[in-house]
């Protein structure tokens, strides 16, 4: 998961228009990723109850909104399952 995350930043205008600040800023994740998780690609963390927002989801997929620049708290924002309809 450590590179799948990382490589969301590639979708971004900073990647379209500025190579060095994407790698800079990919760099950073990843160093973020280490001091949290340590060297390992994958992690589990808890979504808290609270943040699970049950509302249609048309993706096919599971949508979580995650961080791991806030270390007061898991870093999660959101969670919204996979319902198949």
């Amino acid at each position: 998961m450590r590179d799948v995350f990382s490589n969301a930043l590639r979708n971004s205008v900073l990647y379209e228009r500025d190579l060095a600040s994407y790698e800079k800023a990919k760099l950073i994740w990843i160093r973020n990723w280490i001091a949290r998780f340590g060297d390992s690609s994958e992690a589990w963390i808890e979504i808290p109850e609270a943040k699970v927002n049950h509302v249609p989801n048309p993706t096919g997929h599971s949508v979580l909104c995650w961080s791991t620049f806030y270390p007061d708290f898991n870093g999660v924002f959101c969670f919204i399952p996979y319902q198949a309809v």
